[in-house]
């Protein structure tokens, strides 16, 4: 890519940006604005036919910008019926716009931009020397952008009607019927030169505007399937990763502590007497209750690799990777008395006048023949004998083997 160069020690006011990319930028800049303009609100809201709408918007004005420097140039060189030819486009193109904003179909408006390219190429070819012509070679745009604008079906008819319309040029030739050509042998020759510049051009912003809007699909769709992951794997009323993520993560924790030999440990929480206190304050102070407790856990936990998740209903789990007994079960009493120091209200509570929790914790080294799922079990085992023993309290166990029993 071509780049502007920078003397060391200055700093240009485009940074490392080339000149390409300054008019890339530029480019992108006015199709934004005509998009605002023509492309129907309708459109805006769905991501797959606003890139089809801006696609077509993008190329309806690489056809504007083409028109008024070559009816200049023809006005200069004396050829004023191309000249009016070439300014006819400016308008048909706008309302071949208009139709975008009044159909909101990128496809149809994709063919009426064709007919328009196809009923300009056709003009000025027969005012400017029929089937020698300076301007042929700008048919074979109508294929690509039929094709990239509207589809197979439409390309296959565009590409019919070019070569339709140049076999009309050479059947005229040989006939003797001549067009008119006003062009001088020397208009003919700059026309020439500076039509094959300009198809080159245009070629390449076809192509590139074609790669450039599939890059930004391509980023959308990233996008999206970013978000649709994130929200597969949260929990929407907590924040915090749902069961899903917890299952495949422990999981992974579970195999790589199992190589290293290295303790695992599982907290796994319980709010206590959770159905009366939405019964008595209401679902949606549940959920504002849920959500303070995953967070208020969440903050508490500081190492990269602990995370907090939601279990299922009221009850949370948390893993503690690289984590021994002792340190396991501190931070077991931790996450109780956290929640403990929220001081949410809880109006039907017979332990505390706050919501309280009850924790079951364990800790274990994996060796080849343990089960992740029966050790998750274990630490169940655990939460239900916090529960069983007055609840707001934790119990932890430590099972460095597969079948190692609960403490009594």
């Amino acid at each position: 890519m071509l780049t502007i160069v920078v003397a060391p020690g200055q700093q240009n006011e485009w940074g490392e940006l080339g000149v390409v990319s300054l008019v890339r930028n530029i480019w992108v800049r006015l199709v934004d604005a005509l998009s605002r303009a023509f492309v129907p609100e309708s459109m805006w809201q769905d991501p797959v036919r606003l890139r089809e709408g801006q696609r077509v918007v993008a190329f309806h004005f690489s056809l504007l910008v083409w028109c008024p420097p070559f009816a200049l140039l023809t006005t200069l060189l004396d050829a004023h019926a191309s000249a009016f030819f070439l300014l006819l486009g400016i308008p048909l193109v706008l309302l071949s716009l208009i139709l975008l904003r009044l159909s909101a179909n990128p496809k149809l408006c994709g063919n009426s931009l064709c007919c328009v390219a196809f009923v300009e190429f056709t003009l000025l070819a027969i005012v400017s020397g029929g089937v020698h012509s300076p301007i042929n070679p700008w048919f074979t745009c109508l294929p690509v952008y039929a094709l990239l604008l509207s589809g197979a079906r439409s390309g296959a008819f565009w590409t019919t009607a070019a070569a339709a319309a140049v076999s009309a040029l050479v059947i005229g030739h040989r006939l003797d019927i001549m067009p008119l050509s006003e062009l001088t042998l020397r208009a003919d020759e700059i026309l020439s030169y500076t039509s094959f510049l300009a198809f080159l051009t245009v070629v390449f912003l076809m192509v590139w505007l074609s790669q450039d809007f599939e890059n930004r699909e391509q980023e959308s769709l990233r996008e999206a399937n970013q978000y649709l992951a994130v929200e597969a794997t949260t929990d929407t009323i907590t924040g915090i990763p749902n069961r899903r993520y917890f299952d495949r993560l422990a999981e992974q924790e579970w195999k790589r502590h199992d190589r290293t030999e290295l303790p695992l440990s599982i907290v796994i929480f319980d709010v206590d007497y959770f159905k009366q206190f939405n019964d008595a304050i209401g679902h949606a102070a549940g959920d504002r209750c849920l959500h303070s407790i995953a967070q208020g856990v969440q903050g508490m936990l500081k190492r990269p690799g602990d995370f907090v998740a939601r279990f299922g209903g009221e009850e949370f789990a948390v893993v503690l990777p690289n984590t021994g007994d002792r340190d396991a079960a501190r931070i077991a009493e931790q996450i109780r008395l956290c929640v403990k120091g929220l001081r949410i209200p809880h109006p039907n509570s017979s332990l505390s006048p706050y919501v309280t929790v009850s924790v079951g914790s364990g800790t274990i080294v994996p060796v080849p023949g343990d089960c992740y799922r029966d050790f998750l079990r274990e630490v169940d085992r655990a939460l239900y004998r916090a529960k069983a023993g007055g609840r707001d309290r934790s119990v932890h166990v430590a099972a460095a083997f597969a079948d190692a029993s609960l403490p009594v």
